[in-house]
């Protein structure tokens, strides 16, 4: 690859079935000249023999090895900082001019050689995805207003693409904020939506987003594509969720805002579910509605003090130094 851009794309999981076999395959399909490995969270167990091509698992070991404190608001350290990966990967790989991060569940129609090309012509060292709605709106903006501003930038992590430059950046402000959060001077473990784009902002270093490269209409962190009507979705640049079988049906009704809209078969979100089992569907439904009156009655615990804040895991001096996450967020 010489006087050529590098790059490695990292393909990211924490599981491997069909699906994630058939979401590998569509994006090694998608890469010329660059490098694909897949990165396997293997903080709950080794990855399966069964992956194909170079696999990369990231441990705890790897991220106390890189100094990154193990805090996450839910079971998976991973899952609140899904850009850990990235810098355990490119300790292992430090040779690549660009790093792609790419979720298991991100369809990309694009020529990736093109677009990396595309973006050392235009010096770009960050390339995400701002969120649709407001950052005054997001669920995590009063836990960072202190820290980014009533200005910060929210962005999605699903599909990202980054300098070698912007990579050592970022994780040198980790360990920096890591170094703060244990000391008690950070208050709050920056969550990657915010932390990323701010950082890089700060950094002074040069940043764009998806929109400005392709099509981004199916895009966005819900609602997901069913696997099925990828092949309508073909003019698309970038496409997430893309989800299938009952992944793709517990994404819609987890997210599914009105919980009444759960009890009419012939609501949008039935049909929406029409093509699947309907004994599968049924049995699915009645397990999100017993979630969200447990989870309602967490609230309400929390709210009288009877139980920790669903944010109190990433709150300076609520996790143990060595702490170990005890359940995974499965996809």
């Amino acid at each position: 690859m010489t006087g050529e851009v590098s790059y490695a794309v990292f393909f990211k999981t924490h599981f491997w079935d069909e699906f994630a076999a058939r979401q590998y395959a569509r994006l090694c399909a998608r890469v010329g000249r660059g490098d694909v490995f897949v990165v396997f969270d293997a903080t709950f167990g080794a990855a399966p023999d069964d992956i194909p091509g170079r696999v990369i698992e990231v441990t705890i070991a790897d991220l106390a090895a890189l100094e990154l404190p193990a805090v996450t608001t839910h079971g998976s350290i991973i899952w609140y900082n899904p850009d850990y990966p990235n810098y355990a990967a490119r300790a292992k790989l430090p040779a690549y001019d660009y790093y792609v991060s790419v979720e298991y569940d991100v369809v990309l129609n694009a020529d990736l050689d093109a677009l990396i090309v595309k973006l050392s012509d235009d010096r770009i060292d960050y390339l995400g995805f701002e969120l649709r709605t407001k950052v005054r709106n997001w669920p995590w903006f009063d836990l960072h207003k202190d820290l980014y501003g009533e200005d910060m930038l929210a962005c999605l992590s699903c599909l990202s693409i980054f300098s070698a430059r912007a990579m050592d950046v970022l994780l040198a402000r980790r360990q920096a904020a890591g170094r703060d959060f244990a000391h008690g001077t950070l208050r709050y473990w920056p969550n990657n939506e915010a932390f990323i784009p701010n950082e890089i902002r700060r950094a002074g270093l040069k940043q764009a987003m998806l929109g400005d490269y392709g099509g981004t209409r199916l895009y966005d962190w819900w609602p997901p594509t069913n696997e099925a009507d990828l092949p309508a979705a073909k003019s698309e640049a970038f496409i997430h969720p893309v989800l299938h079988g009952t992944r793709f049906i517990r994404s819609t009704l987890f997210h599914e805002p009105s919980f009444f809209a759960l009890l009419r078969p012939g609501s949008v979100v039935w049909r929406k579910l029409a093509g699947f089992d309907p004994v599968v569907v049924r049995s699915m439904v009645a397990a999100e509605m017993k979630r969200r009156v447990r989870a309602k009655m967490e609230r309400m615990a929390a709210h009288a003090g009877l139980r920790p804040q669903w944010f109190a895991g990433a709150t300076s001096g609520a996790v143990p130094d060595g702490q170990q996450p005890t359940a995974h967020n499965a996809g």
